[in-house]
């Protein structure tokens, strides 16, 4: 074999590894191609015509609407961004937009752009997540963070001062524990949940020493399926406290002679259930809630069963000194609000209470001068 024809081998076969070589990487790059396609497949971006986004691009004779005019930075585009074209549309929907939300900002002239369109009142927020940021995010308690914002929100709404805690809900060691949302407002535990004045009483010491208070609100039911309040242990169980040093905030039925007993005992608040717990029926005898407030001079509470504010405000009307509600704000569509506007019958109510309302009358009693009738 010749040096020649040795020497043209070797190059017919570097040539051909070479050509190879540039196959297999335009192949890769065809199939990573191929791949990112596939991802886009199932969500697929239908087209439309700008005049269908917004009135503002539909075109006269002369062109573009003078509606579509924006300002502008720059006559190359945004950097590392937009094209021109994408920039235009942008800024012309930002002149129409009071709130506008960039998810994901690069060098910040887009969200420039956006903000010198929009009108005067309009607010650009922008959301930029780093790389490095990503492993700390976790979605699996976005419930309970859900849960967690409407509670607090709630609460803030409500005007409240005190805000009940179950003890069998509280779990110190958890990091999302249900006192969050109560933040700095005053604390009222709660033995809701036992059946006994023993486990009652167990349950108080064990408050006591968690949360460094002596403040109690004592609720013993008749059984798991009975919720109304079981007089026979709640009576020994206040006694107890209130002997132990405890402030007892007492859940109670409507018997004037059990509620004066636990007014002697020196309780610091009686609080009769309105109906059953969770019920929303409001009022089972509103005649015994009148009754009790003649009577009890000590703090009066209605306590369970309140389904509306306006029930929350009639209380308040009658002279009692407060109102205990969870449900009807939990289970309401929208709790925050549902907690301002039981705050305003709350409010409304006891301004009518102390401005004093009138007489009833079974006649008729004319409200206007009657001088010119006769």
């Amino acid at each position: 074999m010749s040096n020649d024809l040795f020497y043209i081998l070797i190059i017919s076969n570097v040539f051909s590894a070479l050509a190879l070589y540039l196959c297999a990487k335009r192949l890769l790059k065809f199939r990573r191609r191929q791949k990112r396609s596939f991802v886009f497949k199932s969500y697929p971006i239908q087209k439309c015509q700008l005049e269908d986004v917004h009135p503002c691009f539909v075109k006269d004779q002369l062109g573009p609407s003078p509606n579509s005019a924006v300002y502008f930075i720059g006559g190359e585009g945004v950097e590392a961004s937009l094209s021109d074209r994408e920039t235009w549309v942008v800024a012309a929907l930002a002149k129409f937009s009071k709130r506008i939300f960039e998810f994901g900002t690069c060098s910040g002239k887009t969200s420039h752009i956006m903000a010198m369109n929009a009108p005067k009142e309009g607010r650009v927020y922008t959301l930029t997540i780093h790389p490095s940021q990503l492993e700390q995010l976790s979605f699996e308690n976005d419930d309970d963070r859900l849960h967690e914002n409407i509670a607090k929100e709630s609460i803030i709404n409500s005007g409240s001062e005190l805000v009940t805690l179950a003890l069998k809900r509280y779990d110190k060691n958890d990091s999302n524990n249900i006192l969050r949302p109560i933040g700095t407002k005053k604390l009222l535990p709660n033995t809701a949940g036992v059946l006994t004045a023993d486990e009652a009483i167990r349950s108080s010491k064990i408050s006591q020493e968690l949360f460094q208070t002596n403040l109690i609100k004592l609720e013993i039911i008749s059984s798991s399926q009975n919720l109304d309040p079981n007089m026979e242990e709640t009576l020994i169980a206040a006694k107890k406290l209130v002997q132990d040093g405890f402030e007892v905030y007492v859940y109670c039925d409507r018997d004037v002679n059990h509620c004066l007993a636990l007014e002697d005992f020196g309780c610091v608040a009686i609080m009769p259930l309105g109906a059953s717990i969770g019920s929303g029926r409001g009022f089972d005898s509103i005649n015994e809630l009148e009754a009790l407030r003649k009577k009890i001079k000590q703090i009066l509470i209605v306590d369970a069963g309140l389904g509306a504010p306006s029930e929350a405000g009639l209380c308040m009307e009658m002279g009692f000194d407060a109102v205990l509600v969870n449900t009807a704000i939990a289970k309401a569509d929208n709790p925050p609000l549902m907690a301002e506007a039981f705050k305003h019958a709350v409010e409304s109510g006891r301004a009518a209470y102390f401005a004093g309302r009138i007489q009833r009358s079974e006649a008729g009693n004319p409200s206007s001068p009657t001088k010119f009738l006769s």
